[in-house]
């Protein structure tokens, strides 16, 4: 095609588009109902906080107003249910949508719980600085996750149980005691968490 060409067919998609648009008026002469006319929808929503380090929070959203509702977490595809997790600290935007597409939108805040360091926690941290800190660091022979930080101990957590607990592959320098293994373990079965 050609530019001449190209002019011509979008001013034909232009004087179609304006006549199918004022031939969409019902047969009293009047504008297409507004279906959200009449629709008050309400939207609220309770959070449990994340975790220290995880993206474990939770948005549970309640509406009303309407019937047929889905929802959605910052414009991502609606869903059907109203509970939207593994969520890290911070503030997300809920849409709620009826059937009809009448909308409301709510800004929701995620917390994180506190990030000071639990008993557990800080017995794992110390036990890891002492055996595993010398490859888990920057510069180290793996320095992927680096154990120096305290969110990345956290994160890593099963993948510690499972290497220095279960299998007994780590460190390097020969398997954990017994009771450098109960250390882990109290800590995972507590939660793994900072604050544990």
């Amino acid at each position: 095609m050609n530019f001449q060409s190209i002019q011509r067919y979008l001013l034909a998609c232009f004087f179609l588009t304006a006549f199918f648009s004022a031939c969409s008026k019902s047969d009293g002469g009047g504008a297409t109902p507004n279906l959200c006319t009449g629709v008050n929808l309400t939207v609220s929503a309770t959070t449990t906080s994340a975790s220290f380090c995880l993206d474990n929070g939770v948005i549970t959203v309640t509406a009303s107003g309407s019937t047929d509702l889905n929802y959605s977490l910052n414009g991502r595809t609606f869903q059907s249910s109203n509970v939207f997790s593994s969520l890290a600290k911070g503030t997300y935007t809920v849409t709620v949508k009826n059937a009809n597409g009448c909308s409301k939108t709510a800004d929701v805040t995620v917390g994180e719980t506190s990030g000071t360091a639990g008993a557990l926690f800080t017995d794992v941290k110390d036990l890891l600085q002492s055996k595993c800190v010398t490859c888990h660091q920057p510069g180290g022979q793996q320095p992927v996750p680096n154990f120096t930080v305290d969110c990345n101990i956290v994160v890593n957590a099963a993948r510690i149980r499972e290497r220095a607990v279960v299998l007994g592959t780590m460190p390097p320098t020969g398997p954990l005691t017994q009771a450098e293994k109960d250390i882990i373990s109290a800590w995972i079965t507590a939660g793994g968490k900072i604050s544990d």
